[in-house]
């Protein structure tokens, strides 16, 4: 019995502070949309995710929760970007990475905090992305984005208009 102890209290040592560590996103805040609530399944689904080889997959929704914009980067490096209303899709494009921005992705999103923000819906986006064998989810502050976010974002192409607001 005492090993065990001794073990067991040793891997409460072992993992990080707190601090380091993200919470679960929080989108209960947020419409409750059947639209709304199915995105964020998929999103979180991480069974579903892991098995499309979905490495990255982030949505923002710049005109508000009936609307949203999409990109899903897959483990190989192919890209899918486009505009969803609960309706229909618009403009959505495929695009395949090199092996270097590939890489370049890779490593900007191991630098992202493991902070979880509660924006408004116009300015909220959500981050999920392949680490290891885990599917985590972060939300950001499109207002107040980390730095490591807008190299994601120069990477994939994604929101331009951004990239001038680095602090």
């Amino acid at each position: 019995m005492r090993p065990i102890l001794v073990i067991l209290f040793s891997l409460s040592l072992a993992s990080g502070p707190a601090s380091d560590m993200a919470t679960t996103p929080d989108f209960s805040s947020y419409p409750r949309t059947e639209w709304f609530r199915t995105l964020m399944g998929q999103h979180t689904n991480a069974h579903w995710n892991l098995h499309e080889t979905h490495f990255l997959w982030m949505t923002e929704f710049p005109c508000g929760a009936g609307s949203s914009f999409q990109s899903v980067v897959t483990e190989n490096g192919k890209e899918y970007m486009g505009f969803h209303t609960e309706l229909a899709v618009y403009g959505g494009h495929d695009k395949q990475m090199s092996q270097k921005e590939l890489e370049a992705l890779h490593r900007a999103i191991q630098d992202l905090p493991p902070t979880n923000a509660a924006p408004s819906i116009e300015s909220l986006v959500i981050v999920s992305f392949r680490e290891g064998t885990n599917w985590i989810t972060r939300t950001y502050d499109t207002d107040e984005l980390p730095k490591p976010m807008y190299e994601v974002y120069r990477i994939t192409g994604v929101k331009w208009q951004h990239a001038a607001r680095v602090k």
